[in-house]
């Protein structure tokens, strides 16, 4: 299974111009762009830690390699990109990135492995996590999402809320601080199904793409 790696959302919010059809439309209506990084490894192996599925050779290739190609992205990169936005004088300039629970869990098994590619992999994260926009919202913010990846729309009430408890719990031991408020359902799937689940987690808004709305 080989997931998406560092996907780039673009989400453009397109904002209603008129509750009144005769009224002319605004010469240059604002539009707004939203980063959303995705990060995503699954659990390679049922009941097996990654350097477990490593050292069994479980598959022909090396899941080691997967996750090393992508360090930077599971590092530092994320960090360093807002970074330079807050140097050139972006004030509301930010992102959010999504990060599941068992990528989480594998690159931790990997840093108790020694590998020196994921020393001390969470402080980048952590350490930019304190940083505002001039209007006092995060600079990073990840969202929250379902530990394994799971696709909400096709899955109970009680899955969706579990996957999500699961999320909160690594992210307490790993990303100090306040749960998100928003939500990347993976896959960017959606069904309204979802909301009573999602309220009752506290999530109060969802990203959802505009193939939704032209349906």
């Amino acid at each position: 299974m080989k997931s998406k790696l560092f996907s780039l959302l673009l989400i453009l919010c397109l904002f209603a111009i008129t509750a009144n059809a005769q009224e002319k439309p605004r010469a240059n209506p604002p539009i707004y762009i939203a980063f959303l990084w995705h990060m995503h490894q699954p659990i390679y192996w049922p009941y097996e830690s990654i350097v477990q599925t490593q050292l069994n050779n479980r598959y022909p290739y090396s899941v080691f390699d997967i996750h090393n190609s992508r360090t930077g992205p599971y590092t530092n990169w994320p960090k360093d990109a807002v970074q330079k936005g807050i140097s050139a004088g972006l004030g509301n300039l930010g992102t959010q990135v999504s990060f599941s629970g068992s990528l989480v869990e594998n690159l931790n098994n990997l840093e108790t492995y020694g590998n020196n590619n994921f020393k001390n992999w969470k402080s980048s994260w952590n350490s930019i996590r304190g940083a505002q926009t001039v209007l006092g919202n995060p600079r990073m913010d990840l969202v929250g999402f379902g530990y394994y990846h799971p696709l909400m729309g096709l899955i109970p009430y009680s899955d969706i809320r579990r996957q999500i408890q699961m999320h909160k719990k690594i992210f307490a031991d790993n990303f100090p601080g306040n749960y998100s408020k928003g939500i990347f359902p993976p896959e960017n799937a959606f069904a309204n199904r979802m909301i009573p689940a999602l309220v009752d987690e506290g999530i109060e808004w969802v990203l959802v793409d505009n193939a939704h709305f032209d349906r």
